[in-house]
């Protein structure tokens, strides 16, 4: 069976929230990485897509260019949410262990030891 999945995410400038239009992975590339990871561990294999929302004061060649960004942070995270060990994320989880969460990923994603 396949199914549909929709999640509606905007980088927020902190916390993932609903629908306030910043473009993908312009402050907060761990929630976006956060976001590709979930989808892995849910088990779905289903295209994504996305819905880049350009700043409306940009010109036009700018908004082209906020959106082609905004589709490479999304690759970018999707690739990096493959580096984590998806065993040891969901002990961590399941624990509530966000310390060992955010040394886990910040060590596999952004090199820090």
């Amino acid at each position: 069976q396949r199914l549909l999945y929709h999640t509606h995410f905007n980088d927020q400038g902190g916390d993932p929230a609903f629908d306030r239009d910043h473009p993908a992975g312009s402050t907060n590339l761990k929630a976006l990485v956060d976001s590709m990871l979930q989808l892995r561990l849910g088990g779905y294999t289903g295209l994504v897509g996305i819905d880049a929302q350009p700043r409306p004061t940009d010109s036009n060649h700018q908004q082209a260019a906020t959106i082609f960004q905004s589709a490479k942070c999304i690759r970018w995270a999707a690739e990096q949410a493959k580096k984590l060990d998806t065993d040891k994320m969901r002990f961590l989880q399941s624990n509530h262990d966000q310390a060992g969460i955010d040394a886990h990923v910040n060590d596999i994603v952004f090199g820090i030891k």
